[in-house]
């Protein structure tokens, strides 16, 4: 097997940051699914110090979700719950997590843990 030169690696790494782009629009999502679930009177997405309680297991630290939310931080493993958490409320994972969505539908069927 033939193996990539610095210059192949770099450009693939180029063209997958283009692809990508600026991630901020995830937090812009979640908020924007929390914000309709709630105005929808799903009453876990009433505060976020209740988001925070059940994604997160804390209701003290209303920073987890603020910080998710603005785009600017996250671990991975806080933002897949999240997105995992409105999953399970029906809300379609691609849909945030693909830039450009306008051919994806927002909402699947609700899912049930049992």
């Amino acid at each position: 097997m033939q193996e990539l030169t610095d210059i192949e690696i770099k450009e693939l790494k180029i063209d997958l940051d283009k692809k990508v782009g600026d991630l901020s629009f995830l937090g812009e999502r979640l908020k924007l699914i929390r914000e309709e679930l709630k105005s929808q009177g799903d009453i876990t997405c009433s505060k976020t110090e209740i988001v925070n309680k059940i994604v997160f297991g804390t209701k003290n630290d209303r920073m987890n979700l603020a910080r998710i939310e603005s785009g600017k931080y996250g671990n991975l493993k806080n933002i897949y719950k999240l997105i995992f958490f409105y999953y399970l409320k029906g809300v379609n994972p691609e849909w945030i997590i693909i830039e450009d969505n306008s051919k994806i539908k927002k909402y699947i069927k609700k899912v049930s843990l049992c």
